[in-house]
């Protein structure tokens, strides 16, 4: 019973400092008298011993009479007299007077031994007088939920996950019971302005917008049954950046009908999210089995001339690997492609024509493999 009336305090205290701070006050008045409620508030969880704060203003400064009333539901379904709460008189002031009266919520009330929990309306009517002779009423009423015997819910789920992405969607259905059969309100505090809502009838969260900032964010449930149970669940929902696509080696030249030949022998390609230091180019002719280097290059090197020398006609790979300041690697090899080595009837290497000067009379030097040139000037009448 000490919980319960220290509930009741606390509760009663709150509404106090609502009415003093300034907090509006629906009060009923006729001409200069007053009569409103304090407390408890209007739809409060009562138990146990709790006050019945009202105030009165009399513009005559006469003897008030009043009566404090419960009716069975809530004050908007005009439910039946249970029992009254308090009556007498009281002398209030033209500027008017608080008054308390102390009402056991467990009961009994009149010819009633106890008070279940549920739903009631408070109602207080005070007698003005008017006239010497004629007098009128005021009445004021709140909605309380008696709570004595009430039980709290029980969550009985968890969050699907912890951790998401920034850019993805968090759902989260919270499943509730109240042992009392009693409707449930979800509440999710968000700790601010943040992307997570929740429908309070069904207890189920979800993104309404994009998530787009990485961060930990504190999260707390609150489910309530409206008798003054009530549970909660926190946990903290980590938002991290996306993972970023893997580094990767993208060959340009050779492509997978490229035909390398000595007049058309430039490779390149490019490396993404890798920072290399060094670039190390090898072939392949039997289908990677074994690798002859090309050229070890600088890490910034996005193209190189192949020197052909030695290569033959046919079928090859191509092998890049990349390594870093840290001594990572990463590694790529082409598509098959071809190398076409132009030949002579007996067998040697073409040799290579150019023209030199392309004019009514054409001079051409022609280059053997093996580097033996020799000139030959063919005249163009």
């Amino acid at each position: 019973m000490n919980n319960q009336y220290n509930k009741i305090i606390g509760l009663t205290l709150v509404a106090f400092f609502m009415l003093v701070s300034g907090s509006p006050v629906s009060a009923v008045t006729k001409g200069n008298d007053e009569v409103y409620i304090a407390s408890p508030i209007n739809n409060a969880v009562v138990t146990g011993i709790t006050q019945v704060r009202y105030f009165l203003k009399e513009a005559d400064k006469a003897d008030i009479p009043y009566q404090i009333d419960l009716f069975s539901s809530a004050c908007s379904v005009n439910g039946p007299y249970f029992g009254t709460i308090a009556s007498g008189s009281k002398t209030a002031s033209a500027n008017g007077a608080y008054f308390t009266d102390l009402w056991d919520t467990d009961g009994p009330i009149q010819n009633r031994s106890s008070i279940p929990d549920g739903f009631y309306c408070v109602r207080i009517c005070a007698t003005f007088r008017e006239l010497p002779n004629n007098f009128y009423s005021l009445c004021d009423k709140h909605t309380v939920a008696v709570g004595n015997t009430n039980r709290p819910p029980v969550i009985n789920s968890q969050p699907p996950n912890s951790s998401i992405k920034v850019g993805e969607d968090f759902t989260y259905q919270v499943q509730a019971t109240d042992p009392d059969g009693h409707k449930l309100t979800y509440v999710i505090d968000k700790g601010g302005d943040f992307f997570l809502y929740m429908n309070r009838d069904t207890g189920r969260i979800y993104t309404e917008k994009t998530i787009t900032t990485a961060g930990s964010y504190p999260i707390t449930i609150t489910v309530s049954d409206g008798f003054g149970g009530v549970v909660k669940q926190f946990f903290t929902l980590n938002v991290t950046e996306p993972d970023l696509p893997p580094a990767a080696i993208n060959f340009v030249v050779p492509g997978k009908d490229t035909v390398i030949t000595k007049n058309n022998n430039k490779l390149s390609w490019n490396i993404e999210r890798f920072n290399p230091t060094s670039i190390l180019l090898s072939y392949s002719k039997d289908e990677g089995k074994n690798w002859v280097q090309i050229a070890n290059l600088s890490g910034s090197t996005t193209s190189y001339e192949w020197n052909l020398q030695g290569v033959e006609t046919g079928k090859y790979l191509l092998r890049i690997i990349a390594t870093n300041n840290e001594g990572k690697t990463i590694e790529k090899i082409s598509e098959l492609f071809d190398v076409t080595i132009a030949t002579t009837d007996t067998g040697e290497e073409a040799p290579l024509i150019t023209i030199l000067s392309p004019q009514e009379e054409e001079r051409i030097q022609a280059q053997k493999a093996n580097n033996s040139g020799f000139n030959q000037t063919i005249y163009k009448c």
